[in-house]
């Protein structure tokens, strides 16, 4: 079969797949550059202008450089964005990314997670690279002060990346959460393929539809699957904590997918409902991992057999 044959086909088949797991509308930007994608009615991926919150810092008690300008990231694909005069996301241009504390305790949580793992010596090192670096909080100036998490930013090496955010678990809510906002979650929930399938696809940005599960990316010894496998085989021992709404980020460059440079990567990120383990393997976690793995697996089986056809 011709390659664009194969090509066309296999971008039809991702999409309708995409369709099933979460990403229901799909609208293309103004350029046409890249696709944007509407899950539950919210658009999930928005271009926000560089912020106007702020032109200098305060981090980690010393003086961030007031040349440093701070703007809200590109590839968003979910997310809290500014909003109702709450900041949103910011990146520099040192490579970091600043989170804002969520209200109520979901901040507080989050924060002791990133110190606890980072300080975890039985965590090992071939799985710490699935997690965001964490360089502190900081006081945010012109922004009413408002806390944020310092973290890598996991996209700063990429020219033109490709993102996909999934959640993970058939259960999204956590231990104490209140019956309000257990109902929440289950009524959005409903609406995905969280509860049959154990994850759902949250947002993503994709130049090209047939690169989305392009088999360079995913396939090989350095491919998704394998991080993702090597994901799975921790999650089967570790005990220390349970990732309740976490997500799993996949991030490759877009525009080397075809040739071997496309450099994945698997990340878990938002950590502001993880909970003590207390000896108990995170079933609800590992059960969604392993769910998105056979869904990869399909994917690239299902591609495999266009291009020999």
């Amino acid at each position: 079969m011709h390659r664009n044959n194969v090509v066309a086909r296999g971008a039809s088949d991702v999409l309708r797949k995409l369709d099933r797991f979460g990403a229901s509308k799909k609208k293309r930007t103004a350029t046409g550059s890249h696709l944007r994608i509407v899950i539950l009615g919210i658009v999930f991926l928005i271009v926000v202008p560089p912020s106007r919150f702020v032109s200098s810092n305060l981090l980690l008690g010393s003086l961030y450089s007031a040349k440093m300008h701070l703007k809200a990231p590109e590839h968003q694909v979910a997310g809290h964005i500014a909003k109702d005069g709450k900041p949103g996301p910011l990146v520099d241009d040192k490579g970091r990314f600043f989170k804002p504390l969520q209200g109520d305790s979901r901040g507080e949580i989050e924060v002791k997670f990133y110190e606890s793992f980072s300080s975890n010596t039985e965590v090992p090192d071939h799985i710490r690279r699935y997690f965001p670096a964490y360089h502190g909080t900081q006081a945010v100036e012109g922004s009413d002060g408002a806390a944020m998490i310092v973290l890598d930013n996991l996209l700063s090496k990429y020219s033109k990346p490709s993102v996909m955010d999934v959640k993970m678990g058939s259960r999204t809510w956590y231990p104490e959460a209140s019956e309000e906002y257990i109902q929440k979650c289950l009524r959005k929930d409903a609406r995905s393929t969280t509860v049959s399938s154990g994850f759902r696809i949250s947002g993503f940005e994709v130049s090209t539809p047939d690169s989305a599960f392009a088999s360079s990316v995913y396939g090989g010894s350095n491919g998704v699957l394998t991080q993702l496998l090597e994901l799975k085989t921790w999650f089967e021992n570790q005990t220390f904590y349970h990732f309740n709404s976490c997500s799993i980020l996949i991030i490759y460059e877009n525009e080397s997918v075809h040739d071997d440079g496309a450099r994945a990567q698997v990340k878990l990120v938002d950590f502001a409902h993880v909970h003590d383990g207390n000896g108990v393997i995170d079933h609800n976690f590992l059960g969604g991992l392993c769910s998105f793995i056979n869904f990869i697996r399909d994917i690239l089986q299902s591609s495999d057999e266009s291009t020999e056809n």
